[in-house]
């Protein structure tokens, strides 16, 4: 059984009777968008994260944070991979801690920071989820850059903060 919303991936640490014998491996993909937000005269520049095809979370409800994807493809940790737009995980009503995110054997996995069970509950090819977030940092730098031609205001959601953030999406300044 493969997760198909957000609320299935947090539920997961609560169903004791999953079995995990054969993890099957899950297709991570990501929607860049850059649209008005709902209620906010600004355009937002946003990413949804996809399984299998499938909207885990809106892109204007639980946003990818997609600076922590992309450090989560570098080394191993603990990831808030999806917050509000605002920046701050607690704020969505997502549970404290994030992912842990692991790459073992050519696989990326992450595990619910919340369960007991300590088990992985989804996984990916590593390579297939390094080209996923490598082809959304692209679309939402083509993205960013085509609204900075334009003049046209936006809003980056979720709010990005620290340097380190700007500096793994490809920008050196802030907008």
């Amino acid at each position: 059984m493969l997760p198909k919303s957000i609320g299935d991936i947090y539920s997961l640490s609560h169903q004791i009777s999953l079995s995990y014998d054969v993890m099957e491996l899950s297709v991570l993909g990501i929607k860049v968008v850059l649209q008005p937000h709902p209620g906010d005269k600004l355009d937002c520049l946003s990413a949804a994260l996809l399984l299998n095809g499938q909207s885990v979370a809106s892109w204007f409800d639980t946003p990818l944070n997609l600076p922590a994807l992309l450090h989560s493809v570098r080394c191993s940790g603990m990831y808030n991979i999806l917050v509000c737009t605002c920046g701050v995980p607690d704020c969505a009503g997502l549970p404290g801690g994030g992912f842990q995110v692991e790459h073992e054997g050519g696989n990326t996995r992450w595990l619910n920071t919340q369960s007991s069970l300590q088990r992985p509950y989804v996984s990916f090819d590593s390579k297939q989820y390094l080209n996923a977030a490598n082809l959304a940092r692209r679309e939402f730098l083509r993205l960013y850059f085509t609204a900075q031609r334009s003049h046209q205001p936006f809003s980056i959601c979720p709010a990005i903060y620290n340097p380190e953030d700007w500096e793994i999406l490809g920008l050196t300044e802030k907008y």
